[in-house]
């Protein structure tokens, strides 16, 4: 049953529960303007954005891990000017590294291009530790991409494209 509320010229349709406004009549003197909103239209325009931010899960599997003191850490970048750099990172996972396989699952990702960067940090201290040069004394491993002679690979040379759940094997 409906009850009819008019305040300010404008007419209000409510369910006799009051908990939803079933519509809206606004008297004018030009036109007579009705709207009316449904439970389940309302419902669908709140789902939309589940539907068009869907969220994905990016399976790392780590092989040729040698021990198992420490962590397995991994850091996923969205773009080539925030490679590599330690703010950069849109997500990062780690797990104990157990000795051969390790799988990290990185969720909540959004349609788009990625790069990883893996590390085994052996000493627990939670940095890619270096030398004086600069060059990783711990394991290092990138998806797509390998070390070069002198430096780390591009982004572009490790992207790669998530449209759905995605599984990535990386070999340290």
């Amino acid at each position: 049953m409906l009850k009819c509320i008019n305040f300010r010229n404008i007419t209000y349709f409510v369910s006799v529960n009051k908990k939803v406004v079933l519509g809206v009549c606004i008297a004018d003197t030009a036109a007579i303007v009705f709207v009316v909103m449904t439970k389940s239209i309302l419902f669908g325009f709140l789902m939309i954005p589940c539907f068009l931010f869907s969220q994905h899960t990016v399976s790392v599997n780590v092989y040729n891990v040698h021990s198992t003191s420490g962590d397995i850490k991994a850091a996923i970048y969205g773009s080539d000017d925030a490679f590599l750099t330690y703010d950069g990172a849109i997500k990062a996972g780690s797990a104990s590294a157990q000795t051969g396989k390790v799988t990290l699952k990185i969720e909540n990702l959004s349609k788009g291009e990625y790069a990883i960067a893996v590390f085994h940090d052996e000493n627990g201290n939670g940095k890619l530790d270096t030398n004086w040069l600069g060059f990783p004394k711990e394991k290092v491993a990138f998806s797509k991409g390998e070390m070069r002679s002198f430096g780390p690979p591009r982004y572009e040379d490790c992207t790669f494209k998530v449209t759905s759940d995605y599984e990535i094997d990386i070999v340290l």
